[in-house]
């Protein structure tokens, strides 16, 4: 199978965030864009790669499988308006406040794959101190002059001296296990999916640009004159904006092909 890339980047204008009438207008590709500051604005960037992982076997005949490895990211950041600038990570719901749904999707019915390995990339390491001094969501990505506004923590567990603010820290901590979850599930078609879980905590700590990987093992049960199999792979990332309602999030599912990545990979028989 051949690397494959498949990326987005747009510019969204959404509303009714916290009902069930939400919805998102793509302005990618409009000339002029004039912000209104009663609306609210989001860019949003996707992206889905293939690519393969160590020696494996090159097909699929006489029962053999090949492992690759897929990896996604998924960043969202507010439009360069002077005005309509929408805080959407504080409008975020505190649980299930961002979904990232991968959906394997197989063209050939003599196709199967395992989902081998699904993992976050690049949570590691856990900031303990939290100041709440510092928007470091705000500041993030605004560099002047070639020097970043956000100061480097300086404390660390050992050093505090105050007995609070170890329980502080602590409890803080302690909040880590709960910043994500890993589902695998099953599709209303018969096909595997894979779903990425995160709370808003996960922003705070490592910023608005998210990353994750999973491996798909192929298998082929299937004569040794077959020449190819086939796969759909989709990325499907979400927000979660409505409080107390874990099933609702922007897009909509009517919308959600519109902020789609996806690639056709195919392993040769």
């Amino acid at each position: 199978m051949e690397m494959k890339i498949d990326k987005i980047f747009c510019e969204l204008e959404v509303s009714d965030i916290d009902n069930d009438g939400r919805k998102i207008t793509r302005l990618t590709g409009q000339e002029k864009h004039d912000y209104d500051d009663q609306k609210r604005y989001l860019n949003v960037y996707a992206s889905l790669m293939a690519s393969p992982v160590g020696k494996f076997s090159e097909s699929l005949k006489d029962k053999e499988s090949i492992i690759h490895r897929f990896d996604w990211q998924f960043g969202v950041s507010t439009p360069s308006a002077e005005n309509a600038v929408f805080d959407w990570v504080a409008q975020l719901r505190d649980e299930r406040s961002i979904c990232v749904q991968v959906l394997i999707e197989p063209l050939d019915q003599d196709c199967e794959c395992i989902v081998t390995t699904a993992d976050f990339n690049g949570f590691m390491p856990l900031n303990t101190m939290k100041d709440e001094s510092t928007n470091y969501l705000s500041l993030a990505g605004s560099i002047i002059g070639g020097v970043s506004p956000v100061p480097i923590l300086s404390k660390a567990m050992g050093l505090l001296t105050g007995e609070a603010d170890r329980k502080e820290a602590a409890k803080y901590e302690n909040r880590f296990k709960n910043m994500f979850r890993l589902f695998r599930f099953l599709t209303d078609k018969g096909n595997q999916g894979l779903e990425y879980v995160l709370t808003k905590d996960v922003l705070a700590q490592w910023g608005t640009f998210l990353k994750g990987s999973f491996g798909l093992c192929f298998i082929r049960n299937s004569p040794k004159d077959a020449t190819s199999c086939n796969y759909r792979i989709k990325l499907l990332p979400k927000l979660g904006f409505k409080k107390n309602d874990h099933l609702c999030f922007l897009p909509s599912p009517g919308q959600q092909e519109d902020l789609k990545a996806e690639i056709v990979v195919t392993v040769n028989g």
